[in-house]
């Protein structure tokens, strides 16, 4: 999903549905052992497309939470990422 405010693009990143002690990673979702691929797909979105990404994390645990945090820091995307919730 892509929105438009005032010139800036915004795109919406889903962590995982359902339940959460038996919710199963759709496409697209974070995956540690697979976090390579949505890396990949996050800095597109960041660097090549110019686009503000919201990371929906209702559904994720605490553990996927830092991990995906601390990817953010360590690319120094942190302004061009919103939280939800």
């Amino acid at each position: 999903m892509v929105a438009q405010d005032y010139g800036t693009r915004w795109r919406l990143s889903v962590s995982l549905r359902g339940r959460l002690q038996d919710a199963l990673p759709f496409k697209g979702a974070y995956n540690p052992a697979k976090n390579l691929g949505w890396v990949r797909k996050l800095e597109d979105q960041i660097v090549t497309r110019g686009c503000m990404v919201v990371l929906d994390m209702r559904n994720a645990n605490q553990a996927a939470i830092d991990d995906v945090k601390s990817i953010v820091g360590q690319h120094g995307w942190s302004d061009r990422v919103a939280w939800y919730p």
